[in-house]
């Protein structure tokens, strides 16, 4: 059975190239309505247009730097978001030392099953059906962890010194809380579309200014087409760390070796 979903992960790479052909075209097609326009009125210059062009190239240019910037932001959240994830396992883990000798051992084990539910979703989140199974197999064991942190403090004969593991799961809890939410966080795709847009017009504006495109223009059309693909091309990657070339799978060492020292 043909896997469209195999399919859904190359759209982006093909709107991209789409975004690269159409940024070429309009150049042509200005070029072609400029030549037309001058022969009509005898090479008349168009007072204005450089100001208008600069504006609209401006226009572009800031929000390419925001979404960018966005993007960049989100990326460096998501990538911090792990290491606080490991950071408040391994100290939850410390405080399981302090619980109950009797209840240490189900604490540990469910513990390291919670740092492997969740490495394993983080590896198969491109399978939406794997990390959607996966994604509700780690609520499950966190409400087995508390279940068994509260049934632990209360058999404790110091509940002050036992205490501390409900807070450090508390902090787990609103840490996968916050990475389960920051992966549905993106700009609205009419950002996009209104970037790819003001791409094109600014491609068209160019094409309509220079005359001949084998002596001038080529060269610029290409490099500026390929620069706003390229820039797109990174934005998207960045919103996605799991899934393209720009990811974050090395921060996910320190929650590795936590669920290791749980053995």
């Amino acid at each position: 059975m043909f896997n469209w979903l195999a399919l859904v992960h190359w759209l982006p790479l093909a709107a991209l190239i789409v975004l690269f052909v159409l940024i070429m075209l309009s150049f042509e097609l200005g070029q072609m309505i400029g030549e037309r326009w001058r022969a009509k009125h005898h090479d008349t210059e168009i007072k204005g247009v450089g100001a208008l062009e600069a504006a609209v190239f401006g226009l572009l240019s800031l929000l390419i730097a925001f979404t960018f910037s966005g993007a960049v932001t989100r990326f460096e959240q998501r990538r911090d978001l792990t290491r606080q994830e490991a950071i408040a396992v391994s100290a939850a883990k410390s405080q399981i030392a302090l619980l109950p000798a009797q209840s240490q051992s189900e604490m540990r084990t469910l513990l390291k099953n919670y740092v492997n539910v969740r490495l394993k979703l983080y590896n198969g989140l491109s399978d939406v059906g794997l990390a959607k199974t996966t994604l509700d197999q780690s609520h499950q064991i966190q409400r087995a962890l508390r279940y068994a942190a509260i049934e632990a403090v209360r058999q404790s004969d110091e509940v002050e010194l036992a205490m501390p593991i409900l807070v450090k799961l508390d902090e787990i809890d609103a840490i996968q809380m916050t990475q389960d939410m920051a992966r549905t966080l993106h700009p609205p795709y009419v950002i996009y579309a209104m970037l790819a847009l003001l791409a094109i017009v600014c491609s068209l504006m160019s094409g309509f200014s220079i005359e001949q495109i084998k002596s001038r223009g080529l060269l610029h059309v290409l490099a500026f087409a390929f620069s706003t693909t390229l820039t797109f091309a990174v934005t998207v990657d960045l919103e996605a760390p799991r899934f393209g070339l720009i990811r974050i799978d090395s921060t996910d060492a320190p929650l590795a070796i936590v669920g290791r020292s749980l053995d």
